[in-house]
């Protein structure tokens, strides 16, 4: 008798670790993100209907630069995961809201498409905001698998899964940075 794993979903997910001296200045991360919003050409998307609408480009500041390196060489020693970056964004949730339900793949052209989406936690007020990522279990279709998500914290999956931020039950806003990643091996 034999078994063979077809295809599996894997979560990674913790705090961000950064070495004494290079810690990730969020105060900075947070004031790009929050200035992205205020421009209205640094949607990904000017249509209301498009889903990138509510992503916001940033610059590759210096603060976020040792952020994706940090993270990409902790996934390939830990897990043997070697990744390039793709490309990454701003997301906001005011007070009472949530994020759309979506995944990060382009199915018109999934040659080209991430193959690992990472939410980081930018400035998260609320206690209780979670990563809820969706999948399917055989037949049991559409499980969900809910991530708390504070400050400094990182959760990465495949870039097919639908997931969303949880709803924003402060009274402040919350920031979190979206990375995509390409696998290669």
């Amino acid at each position: 008798m034999f078994k063979k794993i077809l295809s599996q979903i894997d979560l990674y997910y913790g705090k961000v670790k950064m070495p004494k001296g290079y810690e990730i200045d969020r105060a900075i991360l947070k004031e790009e993100i929050i200035h992205s919003a205020l421009i209205s050409d640094s949607r990904k998307s000017q249509s209301k209907l498009d889903i990138n609408f509510y992503d916001y480009k940033i610059k590759d500041t210096t603060v976020l630069t040792p952020l994706h390196v940090y993270l990409k060489d902790f996934i390939q020693l830990k897990f043997k995961i070697k990744l390039i970056l793709k490309d990454f964004w701003g997301n906001i949730t005011y007070p009472q809201e949530q994020t759309l339900n979506r995944n990060t793949v382009d199915a018109n052209n999934l040659n080209n498409s991430a193959d690992y989406t990472l939410i980081y936690g930018v400035d998260v007020y609320d206690e209780t905001s979670k990563i809820v990522i969706e999948y399917d279990d055989n037949r049991r279709k559409t499980r969900s698998w809910h991530i708390p998500i504070k400050d400094n914290d990182f959760v990465m999956f495949p870039s097919t899964q639908k997931y969303y931020i949880s709803q924003n039950n402060s009274n402040k806003l919350n920031t979190y940075l979206t990375l995509t990643f390409e696998y290669i091996g």
